[in-house]
């Protein structure tokens, strides 16, 4: 730090000082360095890695605030985040991919369905599943949720109140994902909401 002794003083930047005013004195500094700070490929793999991650868990955020139990020291988006980053992120830089089949976008300790599967006709996704066991704590009026992920659109459609377990079949409108591959789950919530399964991914399908 040297002190301004000039004809007039001044504040902000001149050349490669800076003029700043402290403690009733005029003072200057030398502007700072930049360093070109390379980047390694190790960084920038991490930077595709969370970017990808987390463009996908934002699409689905809104289905996650209810379908994830509150998890401990996190949100229910930063779970999934961790969870897929951990455990679904193959390929190498710059190409990962996820693997959807091991993403859950439902957490919980309800039983979930049996023999589930997914067709799609005129633009409606149709579930079906086993609905004649009701094992442990299922219940034939449990709610069914749906959901289906479109990675080209980043959007995600679902429902949590189409019908009920014991109906054995659902339907989602996915209209807007024509001519594009969606990737597709289901799980169950109990009658009064407080029990949730985790979900069954029910594979990838296009849209026709």
């Amino acid at each position: 730090m040297a002190r301004q002794i000039n004809l007039f003083n001044f504040t902000g930047k001149l050349g490669n000082v800076v003029g700043y005013y402290y403690k009733g004195k005029y003072c200057l500094r030398s502007r700072p360095v930049r360093k070109n700070k390379t980047v390694s490929l190790v960084q920038l793999a991490h930077q595709e890695k969370f970017a990808k991650a987390g463009k996908f868990v934002r699409s689905i955020s809104p289905l996650l605030a209810f379908s994830i139990p509150d998890p401990k020291k996190m949100t229910q988006s930063n779970f999934v985040m961790s969870h897929t980053l951990k455990n679904a992120m193959y390929g190498s830089y710059p190409d990962f991919y996820i693997d959807y089949s091991l993403v859950p976008v439902c957490y919980g300790d309800l039983q979930p369905g049996y023999a589930e599967q997914v067709v799609c006709k005129s633009e409606n996704l149709i579930f079906t599943w086993n609905d004649d066991i009701f094992q442990n704590n299922a219940s034939p009026n449990d709610k069914v949720i749906l959901a289906a992920y479109c990675e080209a659109l980043n959007q995600c459609f679902y429902s949590t109140n189409s019908t009920v377990r014991q109906t054995g079949i659902a339907t989602l409108a996915v209209k807007a994902f024509k001519g594009h591959e969606v990737h597709t789950w289901m799980a169950f919530k109990s009658e009064d909401g407080k029990l949730l399964s985790k979900s069954t991914y029910t594979g990838a399908l296009f849209v026709t």
